[in-house]
């Protein structure tokens, strides 16, 4: 197991790598109750460090979500979704990235 903060390839499946790490969200939802379901979107501003080659990309949670588009800083993002894992993880390279970016 990786020690605690560390940036090191991440073995548990269930856990997100460490190396672009969320520190605020900017949420707007628009409930429909009749249906019970809501659409809106979501900014997360993350932190990137230098990232390990094998952990490439953004990871996020996404239980239950449908992503219809993703941007990072401003611009037009490829994203594939692990349903198995409810995860998103974007196609970009952490390493070209400058920090904090917002997703």
């Amino acid at each position: 197991m990786a020690p605690t903060g560390s940036v090191a390839r991440v073995t548990d499946p269930h856990r997100l790598p460490r190396h672009a790490l969320p520190n605020r969200y900017e949420v707007h939802l628009e409930p429909d109750l009749d249906a019970a379901t809501f659409s809106g979107t979501v900014t997360i501003h993350v932190d990137v460090a230098t990232p390990d080659p094998s952990t490439d990309g953004i990871v996020l949670n996404a239980a239950e979500l449908s992503i219809h588009s993703a941007t990072i800083d401003g611009e037009p993002a490829s994203v594939t979704v692990d349903e198995d894992l409810e995860r998103v993880r974007s196609e970009e390279h952490t390493s070209e990235l400058q920090s904090p970016v917002s997703i």
